[in-house]
């Protein structure tokens, strides 16, 4: 199903930085940085076909990112995987919470708090309106 086309979390933004950092010292000539950036912003983001504008606008495609910056950042495992899963179990969660908020209506799903059991590979959604426990 897809998920909509949200921003990614920002405990992604972890992950880039780590990425960016084990690869600082490996990086090609300025020359080749500046080709790569112009075919990169040339690209239409990460659909096919896509915009630009797409690429902070990832939806169902950032789980995947999460394991390349991963495995750039040479920290994938099978705990990272049990994280992005668990991630994108509760990113579903809370997206279908969403399905039916129209713009100005009451945003209930603001208030559900998550909390996440990676080793039992499950979360709880808690809320006013809602209580839920979910396994992955």
């Amino acid at each position: 199903a897809e998920s909509g086309d949200s921003v990614l979390p920002f405990p992604f933004f972890e992950l880039q930085a780590e990425a960016i950092a084990s690869q600082y010292g490996l990086l090609p000539t300025l020359e080749d940085r500046l080709r790569f950036a112009k075919d990169d912003a040339e690209s239409g983001g990460p659909k096919d076909p896509g915009r630009l504008q797409d690429t902070h606008y990832l939806g169902n495609f950032q789980w995947d990112y999460y394991r390349k910056m991963s495995k750039l950042a040479g920290n994938y495992n099978e705990a990272m995987e049990i994280f992005i899963s668990q991630s994108k179990a509760i990113y579903d969660h809370s997206n279908m919470d969403r399905k039916g908020a129209f713009p100005g209506g009451p945003d209930e799903y603001r208030q559900t708090m998550y909390t996440r059991d990676d080793v039992n590979v499950k979360f709880e959604a808690k809320s006013d309106m809602l209580e839920a426990c979910v396994e992955a």
